[in-house]
């Protein structure tokens, strides 16, 4: 069940939505939204396009941003599994190789395999 925005505001959640595309070009945008807020918020539930294609560098900062996040104590999620695309890049870039539960709880609501 896809819990409302709403929901997540009352838990202390932001619900925060990025705009494409996830690249390179738009990195320092996402991660100042992205960092305001955590700062601002208990926690952070982002919404990505369904036809998300990102970059590395878009991979890269939702890994910091999620690490970060865990080492002040707030909840940082994606609202949705990360799609076969996504996976299939985080796979090439190596993110995979050693993913612990964290990694696999945050990209795909799952435990790892």
């Amino acid at each position: 069940m896809k819990n409302s925005p709403e929901s997540h505001e009352k838990a202390g959640e932001q619900p925060l939505s990025l705009p494409a595309p996830y690249t390179i070009r738009n990195v320092q945008q996402h991660y100042e939204a992205i960092r305001e807020a955590i700062l601002d918020h208990g926690g952070v539930r982002l919404d990505l396009a369904a036809d998300t294609e990102p970059d590395l560098s878009f991979l890269q900062l939702l890994e910091i941003a999620r690490e970060y996040a865990a080492s002040q104590g707030k909840p940082f999620a994606l609202e949705n599994p990360a799609s076969p695309l996504v996976r299939d890049k985080l796979e090439v870039a190596g993110f995979l190789k050693n993913a612990d539960g964290a990694f696999h709880r945050f990209w795909f609501h799952q435990e790892a395999c």
